[in-house]
């Protein structure tokens, strides 16, 4: 499913109380069959079958069914904020010829290619064998960073990931939507291709480690206010260090107070006082949860500080 605005957390769909359509058949440039249905008059089912004729693909091109539907239909059937959706060999595109609706096509054909072409010991959806190792499936799945649900939201679902890897491989168009993964590079897309046997195996190099993450804020803070940085921690076994400066002059009580919370739950607690301008938090096997560090200011005075929280994966 691509979206339009926000995620819809649903991938199993049913295609219920859609008018009635016109089925069309056309061949791709090999003579396989593409069936279409058109639900609105006067649709161009050549211009989609075009999009897929140019995308890469083998001989699942023929299990697929393609429902061009209005938007009110769309809306209906796949969700108030999707472009389109896909499930059980029927993709729902609606009517009308763009840009961005050629990408959402692709994206639909991305979860077809997906559904046939399976992953051998590894759930639904998974992409296809190559790419799963060329993206380094398998840590993000042990590490939590991804799930075969949208458990996780739509942009760490597998499935998605996939659909918007193949969406490039097909139109190279630089509009990617997953935020938090860079776009694939030449040896994701040449996996892909060599999935679809359009292509040599490419080399995989091993992964590199993972890089921690540091989110960082500094300025002025005033009397008896704080700042905060919020995180999220998608799974188990998280370190998270956050380390605060507070400068001015000394002051015989607390100046201010660093705190780090998970669900709503305080984590620790660490005060700079008399004498100190940096204090740090550091603590291991944290998460999954949505956490905040805040440093709060106990001062009389404006101060200057710096608030640096830093995220990491032991042994990943």
């Amino acid at each position: 499913m691509r979206r339009l605005l926000l995620p819809v957390l649903v991938l199993s769909l049913v295609f219920a109380g859609q008018a009635a359509a016109a089925e069309i058949v056309l061949p791709d440039n090999e003579g396989r069959s593409i069936r279409f249905d058109l639900h609105v008059e006067g649709v161009d089912a050549e211009w989609y079958a075009a999009i897929l004729r140019a995308a890469p693909h083998r001989d699942e091109i023929s299990t697929v069914r393609v429902d061009i539907v209005s938007w009110d239909e769309l809306r209906q059937t796949c969700g108030r904020d999707a472009a389109g959706c896909y499930s059980r060999n029927v993709m729902v595109i609606p009517a009308e010829q763009s840009d961005d609706n050629a990408h959402t096509v692709v994206h639909e054909y991305g979860h077809h290619l997906d559904r046939s072409t399976p992953v051998n010991g590894v759930r639904e959806p998974n992409g296809t064998p190559i790419w799963w190792r060329a993206r380094g499936m398998d840590r993000l799945v042990r590490i939590s960073s991804v799930a075969t649900s949208y458990v996780l939201g739509w942009d760490r679902s597998i499935a998605e990931i996939f659909a918007e890897d193949y969406a490039q491989l097909a139109l190279a168009d630089g509009n990617y939507s997953i935020g938090w993964l860079p776009s694939p590079d030449a040896t994701v897309l040449a996996a892909m291709k060599f999935d679809l046997g359009l292509g040599p195996e490419p080399e995989i190099a091993p992964l590199p480690a993972l890089k921690p993450v540091s989110i960082s804020r500094h300025g002025a803070l005033a009397p008896k206010l704080g700042v905060g940085i919020p995180f999220s921690l998608l799974g188990p076994g998280r370190r998270v260090t956050a380390t605060a400066t507070f400068t001015g002059a000394k002051e015989k009580r607390s100046r201010a107070k660093l705190e780090i919370r998970c669900d709503g739950s305080r984590v620790a607690l660490r005060t700079i006082g008399r004498g100190k301008t940096t204090v740090s938090i550091d603590r291991l096997n944290l998460g999954p949860a949505d956490c905040k560090a805040t440093l709060i200011s106990t001062s009389t005075s404006k101060r200057t500080y710096s608030l640096v929280v830093r995220l990491s994966i032991p042994g990943a």
